[in-house]
């Protein structure tokens, strides 16, 4: 990640406004992690001061924040770790609530709440709800969110007897929902599309749902398992419509649009 934030440092050079800064704040960061015993707060300071100094940068931003969390997780990984060999029965056995990845990114942030609100009703479509969500980035607008199965759609699991009120939050849950989910989503994505007209480039993805918006033009791509982990792995995509085509695919794949793009472009146009 480290490399990745050097290279994307020297592409955008002439974006930042004070480059040196960038590079020097990189480098203690660097050597940082490579302390035998690196100090959480020492690299969490750095990493907060590099945040300030690209913000010019969008890519960067994204991925600067992709290394805090990365950094956190690498020390509640090791701190729980500790608690594990002292307390074993300290530990909470609750599970991490099942959840779909949500990401916007306009090129203009003036429609961002018609954007967003758009995107809320399509998750409550398909019976899901925002579970939590990182605050803005400005200028273009980006956010990023995870969503979860809404209360009514596990009330309505549970009394249909699909799912027992032990296992509801269970991380698999999705799983066997998602064609589901995604079928709900890709028919009713009409709304979303309205609300894009205004920006000229958007990225906006929902789980296995991407919207692309690139010089106007508008894709709309259900993903398929390796599409997702490409977009997982590398979240700087969240924010270059034009990368994110390039990366999945998108062009070929859209070429001949499903019946779902079909009806949500019909949508859109009404």
């Amino acid at each position: 990640m480290i490399l990745r934030l050097e290279q994307l440092a020297r592409m955008h050079r002439a974006e930042l406004a004070d480059p040196p800064v960038v590079v020097a704040l990189l480098h203690h960061i660097r050597e940082a992690i490579e302390q035998p015993d690196p100090s959480r707060e020492v690299l969490l300071a750095l990493i907060e001061r590099l945040y300030e100094r690209v913000q010019e940068v969008p890519s960067l931003v994204v991925d600067v924040r992709t290394l805090e969390r990365a950094v956190r997780d690498v020390f509640e990984d090791a701190a729980a770790g500790t608690d594990r060999s002292q307390a074993p029965a300290a530990r909470s056995s609750k599970p991490e609530p099942a959840s779909v990845p949500v990401t916007i990114y306009l090129s203009d942030e003036a429609p961002h709440a018609d954007v967003q609100a758009a995107v809320e009703t399509l998750l409550a479509t398909a019976g899901l709800e925002v579970l939590d969500r990182e605050d803005p980035i400005l200028g273009s607008w980006f956010r990023r969110m995870r969503a979860t199965i809404s209360r009514a759609a596990r009330s309505r699991a549970v009394r249909e007897g699909a799912l027992t009120a032990t296992h509801i939050a269970d991380a698999r849950l999705l799983l066997p929902l998602d064609a589901t989910i995604t079928a709900t989503m890709m028919q009713n994505v009409g709304p979303l599309l309205t609300s894009l007209q205004p920006t000229k480039d958007a990225v906006v993805r929902i789980g296995a749902v991407l919207v692309v918006k690139v010089d106007w033009q508008v894709h709309v791509l259900q993903l398929t398992a390796a599409q997702q982990a490409t977009l997982d792995h590398r979240p700087q995509l969240a924010t270059s419509p034009r990368d994110v085509i390039s990366a999945i695919g998108l062009l070929n794949a859209s070429s001949s649009p499903t019946a779902a793009d079909s009806n949500a472009r019909t949508a859109a146009d009404r």
